[in-house]
């Protein structure tokens, strides 16, 4: 039996906006967000980085949104770092209800001043 050729020799990457917001509440007075993704068949390859300059009066954790028109085929998870002030390792948790929530590794609250998060991994996608 053969394996599948699954190698792409040019993979494009492609940049977008992800939504960025608290989850349970508030809003961050000044944060933004960027993402880049790459999708072969229902795998979608995901990367974020997300900046919290000023929290505002946002807490609890905070959502990113997934490319336009997708949504996962299961709850999955995707994880990463806050860089700039604690180094702390984050995960988050795409639901199939359509909204992802990231918390610091211990559920705690990520959300703070100058913060930068790098997050990345892969998804099965509708």
């Amino acid at each position: 039996m053969s394996e599948p050729n699954l190698y792409v020799a040019s993979p494009t990457w492609t940049a977008f906006t992800p939504d960025f917001v608290p989850i349970y509440g508030g809003v961050f007075a000044n944060a933004a967000a960027a993402g880049r993704y790459f999708r072969m068949g229902s795998t979608l390859f995901l990367s974020y980085t997300a900046n919290i300059t000023d929290k505002g009066d946002g807490h609890d954790g905070f959502q990113l949104g997934l490319p336009e028109g997708l949504t996962v085929a299961a709850d999955q998870m995707l994880f990463g770092r806050e860089n700039q002030t604690t180094g702390n390792a984050v995960q988050g948790i795409f639901s199939t209800d359509g909204k992802s929530y990231f918390y610091n590794y211990d559920n705690s609250d990520p959300d703070q001043d100058n913060a930068e998060f790098v997050i990345s991994g892969v998804l099965e996608v509708n």
